[in-house]
């Protein structure tokens, strides 16, 4: 009989310890804030993912003719991230080599996430005039 109530007194303890847990595989602590990782990047010419990068080169990777710098980000999430910038555009004007470069405030949109990172730019002047690039994805280059 001691060794019966011993028994049932361990499994008792055991419960007790374990939270009376129907075991739903979920181990998160309750009350924890939970927030998933965001998975979504831009990525370098080298095709090295960046999350909320302040510059972005590898619109044009053959000729840096365009990067946006300065970048403050206002999102960032899985399908999209949107932020301000700084448009540096070789306007290859007379000719690229020797071509003037624009330098104008823009709201900078990262759209079409695939393989793990946006596939496309798209870079907004103040006049609401617009213009869209492809990015490279996870593998260098386009």
């Amino acid at each position: 009989m001691l060794r019966t109530t011993t028994l049932l007194g361990a499994c008792a303890l055991a419960l007790a310890v374990s939270g009376c847990s129907g075991g739903d595989g979920n181990n998160q602590a309750s009350g924890a804030p939970t927030t998933p990782a965001t998975k979504a990047a831009v990525f370098t010419c080298r095709g090295e993912p960046q999350v909320r990068p302040a510059t972005i080169d590898s619109v044009f990777c053959a000729d840096m003719g365009l990067t946006v710098t300065s970048i403050t980000w206002q999102s960032w999430g899985d399908n999209n991230a949107v932020g301000t910038g700084t448009e540096n555009k070789n306007l290859c004007e007379p000719t690229c080599a020797a071509g003037k470069i624009q330098h104008r405030p823009v709201t900078v949109t990262l759209s079409n996430p695939q393989d793990g990172g946006f596939s496309k730019i798209t870079l907004t002047a103040g006049d609401g005039t617009s213009e869209s690039y492809p990015l490279p994805n996870s593998h260098a280059g386009h």
